[in-house]
């Protein structure tokens, strides 16, 4: 789904495509509660027993106290949310979509996508609905129902400069050349690393000081096929219950038809493998998801058509570089060998995908003006 805060990113983004505004409809799951999406403002679907009651009391206290800004994920949610809405949501979701207990977690993991806290907001939605569109009340999405038609279409005035499926073996620093899987050797005068920071890295020979620097959640994203009817309209929805592997579920039909066949309705499964436990197969967290879906009513299954699996490693950074002495260090070096570290892996932070290529823009600024004073030195030197 794409997110924008950037007008202009955004413009360049539909210039390439035709993308559809999308109004988001996603919601926790509770026991048999649907309850819409921010789980924290719309109380009022799991009725109004202690739970709810319990919930605003504890958020009505932590806000009147400063909330944690250092210390665990758990200090973090528990210093804004209070203990109640922590066991029932934050805690479970975030434990499964993270893969290890939040106090392993730095509070500064989410980034700059912390939700909002409007303790007003919270009271009016413990008794009915209300509006609250958060960060992505709404996302775009191509209209073709193919993802990978931006990238094609952002890339296409440089695509004969584009090399695919050439595997780099190492990055000599020194000599500022990059050798590649089928022998060859690319000397480069300036680099742009968009890899994974850790196997850059590797590659490079360098080390990393401290062990846990590199530390990423792995996700697998399972795509079953049924023949069958969807009953729910929503987009995705969030599933804390700790009995369960998979922590979301998506309807990819239900954002865009063109992505699923006439009679048939299709899931998008987010697992993330767990820190100190073996992975489970594609096979059975898939076999898991279609019995729980078809006990919640949301589809109507008549025939499993197929399964398909795609391990996303890394996928969301457990320490973020902006917050890491060692990463100021490491990124210095490689700056002064001539190498930028752009993108959510190559730059080790959460990004979203408009994040993430604001950064290449930024990116590719910097190298133009390195050249441009490059240039211009050329220009002033003795043979003119």
């Amino acid at each position: 789904m794409l997110h924008f805060s950037n007008p202009q990113l955004r413009g360049e983004f539909e210039r390439a495509v035709r993308l559809e505004e999308i109004s988001r409809r996603a919601a926790v799951l509770i026991g048999n509660a649907r309850v819409p999406y921010p789980f924290q403002y719309n109380l009022w679907a799991l009725g109004s027993g202690a739970v709810v009651r319990s919930a605003i009391k504890d958020l009505r206290r932590a806000a009147a106290r400063p909330r944690a800004s250092s210390g665990s994920f758990a200090d973090a949610l528990q210093s804004t949310w209070g203990p109640t809405l922590v066991s029932e949501f934050f805690r479970p979701y975030n434990e499964k979509l993270w893969g290890r207990a939040l106090e392993d977690l730095p509070a500064d993991c989410l980034g700059r996508y912390v939700p909002r806290v409007d303790v007003g907001l919270a009271e009016r939605g413990a008794s009915r609905p209300v509006g609250y569109a958060g960060y992505n009340d709404s996302f775009l999405y191509p209209a073709s129902g193919r993802f990978g038609d931006i990238m094609a279409a952002l890339a296409s005035p440089v695509r004969h400069a584009i090399r695919h499926r050439c595997r780099v073996t190492a990055v000599d620093l020194s000599r500022h050349e990059v050798s590649t899987a089928d022998g060859e050797t690319v000397g480069y005068g300036r680099l742009i690393s968009t890899i994974p920071l850790a196997h850059l890295v590797e590659l490079a020979g360098l080390n990393a000081h401290a062990h846990d620097l590199f530390a990423a959640t792995e996700v697998v994203n399972v795509r079953v096929g049924v023949r069958g009817v969807s009953r729910t309209t929503l987009h995705w929805i969030y599933v804390p219950d700790p009995e369960l592997p998979f922590h979301r579920i998506g309807f990819p039909g239900n954002v865009n038809s063109a992505t699923c066949p006439a009679g048939c309705a299709s899931l998008s499964i987010e697992y993330t493998i767990p820190a100190f436990s073996p992975r489970l197969s594609g096979q059975a967290i898939a076999s898991t998801a279609l019995e729980y879906v078809s006990r919640q009513r949301l589809v109507d299954i008549e025939e499993h058509l197929m399964v398909d699996e795609c391990l996303i490693s890394p996928a969301y950074v457990v320490h973020r570089a902006p917050g890491r002495r060692e990463f100021g260090e490491l990124a210095r070096n490689l700056s002064s060998n001539g190498v930028q570290l752009a993108g959510r892996f190559g730059a080790w932070d959460y990004m979203s995908v408009e994040d993430a290529y604001a950064s290449g823009i930024r990116a590719a600024r910097v190298e133009r003006r390195a050249l441009t004073d490059g240039v211009a030195r050329l220009a002033s030197g003795p043979s003119g």
